[in-house]
């Protein structure tokens, strides 16, 4: 539901083309919201059927014409609505974090490789914000660019955790026998059940 008002909000900020939106995506917002083309352009299907935004044909040489997406009148009144409206659950997903949660089943090696990969992604994506929270880019406005003053941190944070857990693994204290220690078998459930989370014989 969200990814319709992330639409909406990019083109408050102007006219957009889909992979203009997916760019934006990427270099922006990805931090908390992404999504992939298809997920993109199915929406804007619908957002345009629903006249909350309007889509013009750019002409270009020697390549094929540009759909550009405006915001209408009526789609800034229904970002305005979302905008105010209750906060929602700041939940996020990261695929690397699941993956590490249950890491117990890797080798040391390669859950030494998957942080060292890890680590340049984050290191690219910190850079990259660097640069508007310097002043070498240009941030869109002064919310956007407190937004990036959160990336920033938040990425900072995330390299510490993975220098923090580099640490540990070279020290033996991630070995899979130390990962697992009680938690299998009936000693999992226990855990949960403890927290409240599950009940069972």
């Amino acid at each position: 539901m969200s990814l319709r008002y992330a639409i909406l909000g990019m083109l408050s900020l102007g006219s957009m083309s889909g992979y203009d939106m997916k760019k934006f995506f990427r270099r922006n917002v990805g931090l908390f919201w992404n999504a992939n083309f298809s997920q993109v352009y199915s929406q804007l299907h619908r957002l345009e059927r629903e006249g909350l935004v309007r889509k013009t044909s750019v002409i270009q040489d020697g390549v094929p014409n540009k759909k550009v997406y405006t915001l209408t009148p009526q789609g800034q009144e229904k970002l305005k609505e979302w905008l105010a409206g209750p906060l929602g659950t700041p939940d996020y997903r990261d695929e690397f974090q699941l993956k590490f949660f249950f890491s117990h089943l890797l080798d040391e090696e390669t859950l030494r490789a998957h942080l060292l990969e890890l680590h340049e992604f984050i290191q690219g994506r910190l850079e990259s914000l660097e640069k508007v929270t310097s002043g070498h880019k240009r941030a869109l406005s002064p919310i956007t660019l407190q937004g990036a003053r959160y990336g920033v941190h938040y990425y900072k944070a995330y390299l510490d955790w993975i220098a923090e857990t580099l640490g540990l693994l070279n020290k033996g204290e991630l070995t899979p026998e130390k990962s697992m220690g009680r938690t299998t078998g009936r000693g999992v459930m226990a855990l949960v059940a403890a927290e409240g989370g599950a009940k069972g014989p």
